[in-house]
């Protein structure tokens, strides 16, 4: 099967000693194997230690079970790779900048994913990235990094490679040392980028999502998909801000949460005066198609509006919660509109985590009638 294979993922437990044992005779004949020219990981375990207290053999556990070997295989000159998703490991991604030397042929990469799941969203180090190195990747066409990475001059550069698809994972802001990437620099990326795939996605970010719309998003950043998973916070202003700002781009939005954890924050209704924000999006921006609410209680009526707002163009309307005490039960039965009910386990988790950060599939429900 090694002989016929071109994409390979490896699923494994990252915390689990007998399989990272393996790990590195794995991918040892993986850089042997010239047929493979993908690799994906995908983990159970993201990594539930902080990388500021591991141990130095820790480090050198990685580097000579991961590491190595990768470099191993980027530096194949016959049939280069063309594919390296690190499977959002936050231990594994701050080599990046490492693994990118390495690559014997970066003109061949065709995706390249960066980003990471965080321990910690508040304190973690923050890659340091060669631009250089991305502007040898003349073919790269999927891309996801870090926020704290991205400058006017990262934006500047990857203008020469004809990405298709953008993903930007918001974690923490450092309010002292971190500058917001300028309104000029967007604008020149929405000028270069006239169709790219642009996916904002914040995770457990617990300060950076209320600051938003003031310290994320801007005008001109032609954001298409947004995904705010487990902030622990509905922003209805920055849903206003983005109604309004991206309302020509913006294709789908998902806003998850826990309802259990947070149950005393389901009834997100009392944050805005006016509209329902949701409403307003399905009113304003042209190309939406995909609303995906979970964990906060929804009103029945803001449902019939968005699905006739949106009408045959509304591919995708989900949500876990419906406050059925706003109207009677049967009030809209000439109206479809899916209600779905989806119940998350750890491992189903953050494989659809690291997905969202990757290639971002939709996500597996039950339908309840």
């Amino acid at each position: 099967m090694a002989q016929l294979a071109r994409e390979l993922v490896i699923v494994f437990d990252f915390h689990n000693a007998f399989q990272i044992q393996k790990m590195r005779r794995l991918l040892c004949k993986v850089a042997r194997c010239e047929n493979i020219q993908a690799l994906r990981f995908q983990t159970h375990n993201v990594g539930l230690a902080a990388v500021g207290n591991m141990h130095s053999d820790h480090f050198v556990g990685i580097e000579q079970c991961f590491v190595e070997p990768l470099k191993l295989f980027l530096n194949r000159k016959c049939k280069p790779c063309h594919l390296l998703d690190l499977g959002a490991i936050e231990a594994l991604t701050y080599y990046g900048q490492e693994l990118l030397r390495s690559c014997a042929k970066p003109q061949e990469l065709q995706q390249l994913t960066l980003a990471s799941l965080k321990y910690d969203p508040s304190h973690y180090p923050i890659l340091s990235l060669d631009i250089t190195l991305l502007q040898k990747c003349a073919n790269l066409q999927v891309l996801s990094l870090d926020y704290d990475t991205l400058t006017d001059e990262l934006l500047h550069t990857i203008q020469v490679l004809p990405l298709r698809k953008f993903i930007i994972v918001v974690h923490g802001l450092d309010s002292e040392e971190q500058a917001s990437v300028s309104e000029y620099a967007w604008a020149n990326f929405a000028r270069h980028f006239t169709s790219i795939d642009l996916v904002l996605t914040l995770v457990y970010a617990y300060e950076a999502i209320e600051l938003l719309q003031t310290r994320v998003l801007r005008r001109h950043m032609p954001v298409t998909h947004v995904r705010l998973l487990f902030c622990e916070f509905m922003n209805s202003e920055a849903l206003d801000w983005m109604s309004l700002n991206n309302k020509d781009t913006l294709r789908s939005i998902y806003y998850m949460d826990s309802a259990y954890k947070h149950n005393n924050r389901l009834d997100y209704r009392h944050n805005f005066l006016r509209q329902d924000p949701f409403v307003m999006m399905a009113w304003r921006c042209v190309r939406l198609e995909e609303i995906v609410v979970h964990g906060y209680l929804m009103d029945p009526h803001n449902l019939v509006g968005i699905a006739r707002l949106r009408g045959r163009k509304l591919k995708r309307l989900e949500v876990s919660m419906i406050d059925w005490s706003m109207s009677p039960l049967n009030a809209y039965k000439e109206v479809s509109i899916p209600y779905f009910h989806t119940i998350y386990g750890l491992d189903l988790l953050l494989s659809f985590l690291g997905n969202l950060l990757a290639a971002g599939p939709t996500v597996g429900t039950h339908q309840n009638r």
